[in-house]
């Protein structure tokens, strides 16, 4: 029986989570360790319910339209499947049942098994391993950056907040306001943004020279750019992925698995954010893409915006 944890791991895996669950569930599964490896484990036997088709038509549906939205998730599968076929393959062999009967058995089948065969599982053996040990070092290395983009993030509150304190005592002290106090008063105020956003809108080609007025500031200091994209029509339930690219088509970042949604005064958006120091150019194009309900990527719209540092 799947206890609740399970239940809601499996539900992350099929994007069954509101955006606000996904988010709690996430903060969780990165700073809990026992948490992370049972997620691992879950996803496995997700997998192998998937490979021996015992997922329900709904979970089915769901595991192609959203899980099987990632590259390496994709990996994952046809590793198992490989896995799959070469066991599914030996149990057709006659005797297959008597040899598994005891540990003797087994080494007496595996024995007679042709030598090609037995190299055939051994390799995909030593290449499910490796990619197991692969999985785990980049999901420790993820952790990890984000564990120190937290510790960033809260060094800046606290900056923030020191200067917030500082600016409340200057405009205590202000009293007669002398030029020296609105000078500090001034420098504080004057602190930059640590997100700068713009709204972006579709129909720019791709070559031209203008942008549309669509227009990132960049202060000096700022550490994230927002990118609100404006949407014409909303018809992926699957989600959305967005590429950033710079006018010579190279490709500087992607993000996946982004949904769309409702903000007073724009209607249907997706937003991402992007560091700050990669766009180190002029002009940038987004190409939004849409997710399908079958897992397939097709292009929806084209956006373009101009950077301008001061």
């Amino acid at each position: 029986m799947e206890s609740r944890s399970q239940t809601q791991m499996i539900r992350y895996f099929l994007g069954e989570l509101s955006e606000e669950e996904e988010s709690r569930f996430e903060e969780k599964y990165f700073s809990d360790d026992d948490v992370f490896e049972e997620l691992q484990v879950v996803e496995g036997e997700l997998i192998n319910c998937y490979v021996r088709d015992e997922l329900s038509a709904s979970e089915r549906q769901r595991f192609l339209s959203f899980y099987l939205n990632s590259a390496e998730r994709r990996q994952r599968v046809e590793d198992a499947e490989c896995m799959m076929g070469a066991l599914r393959k030996a149990s057709d062999e006659p005797g297959f049942l008597e040899r598994t009967s005891s540990w003797r058995g087994f080494v007496g089948m595996f024995s007679s098994v042709p030598l090609t065969l037995r190299l055939g599982y051994a390799t995909a053996a030593i290449a499910l391993l490796a990619f197991s040990i692969i999985t785990l070092a980049q999901n420790y290395k993820l952790r990890s950056e984000l564990a120190g983009a937290r510790t960033k993030e809260r060094g800046a509150l606290k900056h923030s907040q020191d200067l917030e304190q500082q600016l409340a005592k200057s405009n205590g002290a202000l009293g007669s306001s002398t030029s020296e106090s609105r000078v500090e008063i001034a420098q504080l105020e004057a602190v930059q943004p640590l997100t700068v956003s713009a709204t972006l809108r579709s129909g720019v080609a791709r070559g031209t020279e203008s942008s549309g007025g669509n227009e990132l500031v960049i202060q000096r200091g700022t550490r994230w750019a927002m990118l609100r994209l404006l949407l014409e029509k909303d018809e992926y339930l699957a989600g959305y992925a967005v590429v950033v690219e710079t006018a010579d088509n190279e490709e500087i970042e992607r993000v996946d698995r982004l949904k769309s949604q409702t903000q007073a005064g724009f209607g249907k958006v997706v937003e991402l954010e992007i560091p700050a120091h990669l766009l180190g150019g002029d002009t940038y194009i987004v190409k939004l893409l849409g997710i399908t309900k079958r897992g397939s990527v097709e292009d929806v719209e084209d956006y373009s915006f101009e950077i301008v540092r001061r």
